[in-house]
């Protein structure tokens, strides 16, 4: 009696979709090094992926978890790009924003400061050593202005200088770059939030002349030096720490503003009711009317600007250009 060929468990996914999109694998073997498998990758092969994402930027909406769809609108209002960037959420809370080219990449990423549904965005290079917890929680790229600063500072190497004296240096903005305002150059510098943010630096002229910069910062995220994560404070003063307790922080806080449902409406009174004004006829069949385009437009212009109706973050302002 023949025996049967012996079956491999791969040739049940030869023909499923992963290969018919050739992104069929290979068994490689690893190595043993002081007695433990190793798992060896190669440099070209990192370097081709590297190349894949250089046109990447980390986005962190601080406070808020839109939706994908959200931040594709907010970065489709903000420049005009030569082909949609791809949008990737990832389960820590920040969005993977991979772009076609460099240019739109740096258009965004120089923008700033970004807002997103009155929220501060924190908007990072992409690079194969990101780690979120230690580069977007503690390690925060902000936007610093500098009120006053005289003009003879304004060169990008004096400026370089001087935003040096806070942390990392990335850019300024196209007003300060261009010098079309001069009320206050203003730097995107990465600086450390653990550490207290300094209000002045000290400059010293080349002629010995000494005067101190006031600092102001667009934004400053709060930090728990002892725990090394953000953090929020709770009315009684406590802080707390882990994501469970701010959601339930903020939950609390948002139900206090808003109020809270109840099952034990209390009783209309009709007689009261009855000796309240009615509407007429023409009263009523115009509030049982259908809802027009003038009627939106009208409850529109009565919002404020900067307050959002939907959960998409996109505030009034843009609905009443649009319309």
């Amino acid at each position: 009696m023949n025996a049967e060929p012996t079956k491999k468990w791969a040739n049940l996914f030869n023909s499923n979709r992963m290969s018919a999109k050739r992104m069929s694998l290979s068994y490689v073997n690893p190595v043993m090094k002081n007695g433990e498998k190793v798992i060896e990758l190669k440099k070209e092969e990192i370097d081709k992926a590297i190349e894949e994402w250089k046109h990447a930027l980390i986005l962190y909406v601080v406070g808020d978890s839109p939706t994908i769809a959200a931040v594709e609108r907010y970065i489709a209002l903000q420049v005009n790009t030569v082909s949609k960037p791809k949008v990737y959420c990832h389960n820590d809370g920040y969005f993977l924003v991979q772009f076609v080219n460099m240019v739109d990449r740096n258009e965004v990423l120089y923008l700033g400061p970004h807002l997103l549904n009155n929220r501060p965005i924190i908007v990072k290079v992409w690079n194969p050593k990101f780690d979120f917890n230690k580069e977007v929680l503690q390690t925060v790229p902000i936007w610093v202005k500098y009120p006053n600063l005289p003009l003879n500072c304004w060169s990008m190497d004096s400026l370089s200088r001087i935003r040096s004296g806070l942390g990392e240096p990335l850019h300024a903005d196209k007003c300060t770059m261009k010098v079309d305002r001069i009320a206050y150059a203003q730097v995107l510098i990465e600086m450390d939030v653990a550490r207290e943010l300094p209000k002045k630096l000290k400059v010293e002229d080349p002629n010995g002349r000494m005067f101190e910069q006031v600092v102001q910062y667009e934004w400053v995220p709060e930090y728990c030096v002892e725990c090394m994560q953000g953090s929020t404070s709770q009315e009684s003063g406590i802080i707390v720490h882990s994501h469970k307790e701010i959601k339930n922080e903020a939950t609390i806080f948002y139900k206090a503003l808003l109020g809270q449902t109840t099952s034990n409406l209390p009783s209309v009174d009709i007689n009261i009711m009855k000796k309240r004004g009615t509407l007429n006829r023409e009263q009523q069949l115009q509030l049982a009317g259908p809802v027009t385009r003038e009627k939106v437009k009208l409850a529109l212009q009565g919002i404020s600007d900067l307050k959002a109706p939907g959960k998409d973050g996109l505030n009034a302002m843009f609905f009443k250009k649009a319309s």
